[in-house]
């Protein structure tokens, strides 16, 4: 009989080469020896998970702590066995023996983190894990999901940190490349993130994951069509992964189909029906088509599955209704909570000002908007965004000295472009979303919402505005084309087409350079009722003019101001539209737009409530409502609160 210690040792050896049949079988012989060798048993259920069985893996080892309980490799490895069966419970149960055995393991401490991560219980895996770190700074595995934590809970940047150890030790690693770069894009360090996904794709070609993120990095930098192809090529290896559909339908509204994100977003559910964010999602693209009722019921199914879901409080908040009384409540709660981050909080007390607002609670809503501002703006000064009036208000002056009396009256332009645009601008908040809708209604007029294109256009010169002085011919000509193809692209087939994007109201004097015959609607508003309609918006894009009552009175002086000059210099080359005019007498008004542009009148233009059109602005809710009067002097209800705005008005 061979002796057993031999056939032991030989087994092991097999077991570190990778030979694992081999090892199998003599641990296999160990056991015909002497059945009682729970080493040969407990290794027996490693191969067995090595192979995938953790099944059998896990019945193996328990086989072997029944003949030996006290030592710590076998809980280690019944964890492990665990936590591949997703069987968090138990594995915390194994972990937590093993740690109690050997406390100055660390892989221990991370088999325990990674189970209570499964169990949703973070600060406890938070703990294990960096208590795996105290013990061994290298550990990979501890690293790796400790800086995923973090990123579920938001810390981008000791998320990269975390990345950045591990990667020290594996620089190659096209996961944790991948999700060092999705931390990075989070931190909106777009290049960082550029230069790890070269390595993602120079190390493996056809990474997943690397394909998932990139899809991230071009939605960020706002290239739909290339993140669109990204995630298309992932879903022949990924057909049930529903993040990939729910990215899609974010890109769907993006390029304004709405009727396509609905449904990517339906099919993302169907994969996943316990995801909260798709039911929000699903909810924004559903009000933004139009179905207020189905986008209600979305939003609120995603509050049902996770209750303190920020963004479908948003929505629910700052659409059409009151919230209910449990909601309201835990909106409240969680706006004074100092666990959630300050854009978060800037959400809530934005969705509270509304609706105090809505129950004519006037000193709570206003105070609300003030708190929700103060935490906007020091996240935008802090970002380097923050409002400077010394640099608009020379801006401004700039462009009125370039575009000058002077330089339109020196000025015959034979361009003849194929299309003359039709543009809205004004002040956000002032009608321009309504102007929209009424003349959207018509047949012969599409819209391609708020473009950026003529602001693009601007940046893409060295030195705008005084680079326009000096432009030749064939340049502007080619700067006109470059736009048409921009609207050509969101509506191919449209033979008038609408760009309402209110700040053009600064570009007017290079629109008209552009598009001498252009029709352009000035919407005008009381700018008071201004004013405050856009203190209670959180806006998308970092307005940070909006945040302060000073800087809000400043910029709207400096807007009335630069539409004085445009009357004076262009004083031919715009339709004002007066809000308050024009809901008092819609169709007086809507006729009046109308025949400026050429077209007759169709009275369905004031059916546009009704219409499943998209709409993507702060006005989405509003005007699925016929034409009301109700927010006429609406800044009386805070005529005190606003003296900073009307003194800097003044």
């Amino acid at each position: 009989m061979p002796d057993i210690q031999t056939v032991m040792n030989e087994a092991l050896n097999s077991h570190t080469s990778g030979r694992l049949d081999d090892a199998e079988r003599l641990y296999k012989q160990v056991l015909s020896i002497d059945p009682q060798i729970s080493d040969a048993v407990h290794l027996l259920g490693v191969i067995a998970l090595a192979r995938g069985d953790a099944r059998k893996a896990a019945k193996t080892i328990r086989r072997a702590i029944k003949m030996r309980g006290d030592y710590p490799a076998y809980y280690g490895n019944l964890a492990l066995t665990y936590l591949s069966l997703n069987k968090f419970k138990e594995a915390a149960k194994a972990a937590n023996k093993a740690v109690r055995l050997d406390p100055g393991d660390s892989g221990f401490h991370c088999s325990l983190g990674s189970a209570m991560d499964g169990l949703g219980k973070l600060p406890e895996a938070e703990q294990a894990y960096c208590r795996a770190l105290e013990i061994d700074p290298t550990n990979g595995a501890a690293l790796n999901n400790l800086g995923t934590i973090c990123m579920r809970g938001g810390d981008f940047d000791r998320s990269v940190d975390l990345f950045t150890r591990y990667l020290s030790g594996e620089p190659n690693d096209p996961a944790v490349l991948s999700q060092r770069a999705a931390a990075f894009i989070e931190l909106a360090r777009l290049e960082d993130a550029e230069r790890d996904l070269e390595t993602v794709f120079r190390v493996a070609p056809d990474s997943i994951i690397g394909l998932k993120t990139r899809a991230k990095l071009n939605i960020a930098r706002e290239q739909w069509a290339a993140a669109r192809a990204d995630l298309e090529t992932v879903i022949p290896s990924e057909p049930d992964d529903a993040q990939t559909f729910a990215s899609l339908a974010t890109i769907a509204s993006k390029l304004d189909d709405n009727a396509l994100s609905v449904a990517l977003n339906k099919k993302a559910l169907a994969l996943d029906p316990s995801s909260a964010n798709i039911y929000c999602n699903l909810g924004i693209a559903l009000s933004e088509m139009g179905d207020l009722d189905g986008a209600e019921t979305s939003l609120r199914a995603a509050l049902d599955l996770q209750p303190g879901h920020i963004s479908a409080i948003f929505s629910l908040g700052t659409g059409r209704g009151l919230l209910d009384g449990d909601i309201l409540a835990q909106a409240e709660k969680l706006a004074a909570s100092g666990d959630l981050d300050d854009e978060q909080r800037t959400k809530l007390k934005f969705a509270l000002a509304h609706q105090y607002q809505k129950r004519s609670d006037y000193g709570r809503a206003f105070q609300m908007a003030v708190a929700a501002n103060a935490l906007r703006k020091r996240k935008l000064e802090n970002d380097n965004k923050g409002f400077s009036p010394d640099y608009h208000r020379d801006f401004l002056e700039r462009i009125k000295t370039v575009f000058s009396g002077q330089f339109f009256a020196g000025r015959k332009s034979n361009l003849d472009p194929p299309a003359q645009p039709i543009f809205i601008l004004g002040m956000p908040r002032s009608g321009t979303t309504l102007v929209e809708q009424i003349m959207a209604g018509h047949s012969a007029i599409e819209t391609a919402g708020e473009l950026d294109l003529i602001e693009d256009l601007s940046r893409s010169m060295p030195d705008f505005p005084g680079a326009v002085a000096n432009l030749p011919e064939q340049t502007i000509a080619q700067l006109a084309k470059t736009y048409l193809a921009g609207t050509g692209e969101r509506r191919p087939n449209a033979s008038q087409v609408i760009d309402k994007m209110p700040f053009n109201f600064i570009f007017l004097g290079f629109i008209h350079l552009l598009f001498p015959g252009a029709r352009v609607i000035h919407c005008r508003r009381n700018l008071r009722d201004t004013g405050v309609s856009c203190f209670f918006q959180r806006f998308e894009k970092p307005h940070a003019w909006s945040t302060d009552l000073a800087h809000l009175g400043l910029y709207l002086k400096s807007y009335e101001a630069l539409m004085d000059h445009w009357k004076q210099v262009l004083p031919d080359a715009m339709l004002e539209g007066d809000y308050e005019k024009l809901v008092s007498n819609p169709e007086t008004v809507g006729r009046q737009i109308m025949g400026y542009v050429g077209i007759d009148w169709d009275p369905k233009s004031l059916q546009f409530h009704e219409r499943r059109s998209n709409v993507t602005t702060a006005s989405k809710w509003q005007v699925r409502e016929p034409v009301y009067t109700r927010s006429i002097d609406r800044w009386r209800q805070f005529e005190s609160q606003l003296k900073p705005m009307i003194d800097a008005m003044d």
